[in-house]
């Protein structure tokens, strides 16, 4: 085959030579001039982000601030070692930050979800914080009135489906018109045991489902079928009044039974202690305890170790109460009068720093012919109104640890009252100091499933199953007995060696929350389950709306354009919302495996979550949209100026027109 050289013409040569160069010429002028504008703008605002370091929390305020820069927003990133998280920052020198809410145990009641976990808020508390959701939050939004009428209608609503209606309702007001948050994200929660392992139900926990836990053979690293050996770190002591910490609340569920139990969607079941109740006026209830329940021996175990004899009342040291009383497990029925001490002590406030959860009980006494019941009074909300509206989530503030009557309350005639006034006799402020207080918070007992053995500081605690346990599982309500006989509880404080310990087989349960590839390699393998639930921890980023910019005067000044009926402030929170990658975030920090949710009440309460609600998705546009619709011009929106493209653009055609002329006058 013949090729034929092609030849270029010299003078076509020169002209596309010259005319790539004038291309190239006004592409730089063009960037150099985008530059120009970008680089010499100001910034729209300058915002604070403060947050405490550890964690990954200055890790949100990095990202959120290279989110904002590209909509003109410049962000300096603060990290103050002294504040103490999930508490809102004390001073109100930022504009934002992360805060959390945590177990709020199956109900969203707004008035005592709030940022601040040490306040508990409640109708008649006037200094609530403007921060967070509670009753009087949101005072500078022109929403406040009907935002806290919903909070007011849904606490006090009796009926579940009117209720979620008002909550629905609510959410979509928040989130649409008022927008203080945008919610980030919802942890998972992740466990695995040997296979062998039977009956654990995630979403009940480790206490109820211990009952129906039973090995299927022995799993490698075994050493015995009667025993479930974990890890946690220290407990540091039974409290309680005072308890924060899982360790020390876990250890002490195991220990106890709750007033009222709950399920596993956090509303109260039969199947505990109480085993009914009847509502006999709108203010009135009245709750039978079931019959045949003792107190377990009250073992003074501050002495015993490994090599001590097994736990026995007629040669164990028993602890003995305030009244010189003490129980061998027999002698020590639980009575309603231990359900109405218990809630008293709760109510008080210097017993118990959370007194103000107790603020919905009006009166509580045990009934006059009967020892197993005990009947509840309550304040009504509103007296000016005709009916009775009661506090609806009183049954979560139920679920605290029955406490003996006979060892924790004295002889004296003292009288004390409870915070709403309710007086009863035997408790002073110095009681809490006695050696039977102090002795119960080391060796505690109750009447659960098992008793305190021994324990060695930084090293093993040991619990024994109680035969004196009145055996209902919480789940179905049946007659159980335990078939783990004992619970170790191994102190192994890095997480790491935790987990070299459970695949050796001297761990039968773990928490496997951080170790993401294990976690996948794992369950894959025959020999391990996985369980994956929702965590009960939501992060979200809170703006303070008192501050200029996102929030002050502006949130009293109105903008309607292009459809946008809004104040001022709430464009810029708006804008700000959409200009947030959370997905990004999410894969980044978390590897894609936190739950992005949307709303004000975290999507792990499934029973109140309002899914269909507006959504802050990440939108670049939409972000310059709202910052432009409350009069901000975003510099940083486009990569090029339109006005200097068109002058360029027209530029450029002209000098191709001009160059096309004259190349053909020479071909003529």
């Amino acid at each position: 085959m013949n090729l034929k050289r092609l030849s270029v013409n010299p003078l076509k040569k020169k002209q596309q030579i010259v005319a790539f160069a004038l291309v190239i010429c006004f592409t730089i002028s063009a960037v150099s001039s985008a530059s120009s504008v970008c680089g010499n703008a100001e910034p729209i605002a300058n915002l604070i982000f403060k947050t405490n370091g550890g964690g990954v929390r200055p890790d949100y305020g990095l990202y959120i601030a290279q989110y904002l820069r590209a909509i003109g927003i410049e962000l300096e990133v603060k990290v103050d070692d002294g504040l103490i998280f999930p508490f809102v920052i004390p001073t109100w020198d930022f504009d934002l930050t992360i805060a959390s809410l945590s177990n709020l145990q199956g109900d969203p009641d707004p008035i005592r979800s709030n940022f601040v976990d040490s306040v508990q808020i409640h109708w008649v508390t006037p200094d609530i914080l403007k921060l967070g959701f509670g009753y009087n939050a949101f005072q500078d939004s022109p929403y406040y009135n009907e935002h806290k009428d919903l909070i007011h209608r849904g606490v006090f609503e009796e009926n579940i489906s009117a209720r979620k209606i008002i909550y629905n309702r609510w959410q979509q007001l928040v989130m649409e018109k008022i927008v203080p948050i945008l919610p980030f994200f919802v942890n998972h929660e992740y466990r695995a045991t040997w296979s062998n392992l039977i009956g654990f139900q995630s979403s009940w926990g480790l206490v109820d489902s211990l009952p129906y836990m039973i090995y299927n053979g022995m799993h490698e690293g075994q050493e015995s079928q009667d025993e479930l050996r974990i890890a946690s770190s220290n407990w540091r002591e039974m409290n309680p009044f005072e308890i924060s910490l899982e360790p020390d609340k876990e250890l002490l569920d195991l220990i106890t039974e709750p007033i009222i139990s709950l399920d596993n969607k956090y509303l109260p079941t039969r199947n505990g202690v109480v085993e009914d109740w009847e509502r006999l006026e709108d203010d009135h209830y009245v709750f039978k305890l079931r019959e045949n329940i003792y107190w377990n021996p009250s073992y003074n175990t501050a002495e015993r170790n490994v090599s001590s004899d097994l736990l026995d009342p007629t040669s164990t040291p028993l602890m003995i109460g305030l009244k010189d009383e003490m129980s061998n497990g027999t002698n020590q029925r639980v009575t309603a009068k231990d359900a109405v001490f218990s809630l008293l002590l709760y109510s008080t406030e210097y017993v118990n720093e959370r007194a103000d959860e107790f603020l919905w009980i009006k009166d509580i006494k045990v009934d006059n012919n009967d020892p197993l019941s005990f009947h509840l009074y309550f304040h009504d909300y509103d007296p000016r109104t005709e009916e009775v509206e009661i506090f609806i989530p009183f049954w979560q503030t139920l679920n605290k640890p029955l406490l003996p009557e006979f060892y924790f309350n004295s002889s004296s005639l003292e009288i004390s009252n409870t915070i709403t006034g309710i007086e009863y006799i035997g408790i002073n402020q110095s009681i809490t100091e006695t050696n039977s207080w102090g002795s119960y918070f080391y060796s505690p007992f109750g009447s659960g499933k098992y008793m305190l053995d021994y324990y060695i500081r930084n090293s093993v605690t040991v619990l024994r199953s109680s035969p004196y346990w009145f055996g209902i599982g919480v789940i179905d309500g049946k007659n159980y007995t335990m078939n783990i006989d004992s619970v170790v509880i191994r102190v192994i404080p890095d997480i790491s060696a935790e987990l070299a310990e459970f695949k050796a087989g001297k761990l039968d349960f773990i928490r496997m929350n951080y170790f993401p590839d294990e976690r996948i390699e794992m369950d894959s393998d025959i020999r391990y389950t996985i369980y994956e639930d929702y965590g009960e921890k939501a992060i979200f980023l809170l703006y303070n709306t008192e501050r200029p910019f996102i929030g002050a005067e502006d949130n009293e000044i109105w903008i309607q354009k292009d459809g946008k009926n809004f104040t001022k402030a709430v464009a810029v929170r708006k804008a700000m919302n959409y200009a947030i990658d959370r997905s990004e975030m999410n894969e980044v920090i978390h590897d894609n495996d936190y739950i992005i949710f949307d709303s004000t009440i975290p999507n792990y309460l499934e029973e109140w979550y309002h899914d269909d609600i507006i959504k802050y998705d990440y939108d670049d546009k939409k972000a310059a949209e709202w910052l432009e619709a409350a009069g901000y011009f975003t510099p940083y929106a486009t990569s090029y100026p339109f006005g200097l493209l068109a002058i360029n653009v027209f530029l450029l055609t002209s000098t191709l027109l001009v160059f096309q002329k004259r190349m053909r006058k020479r071909k003529k």
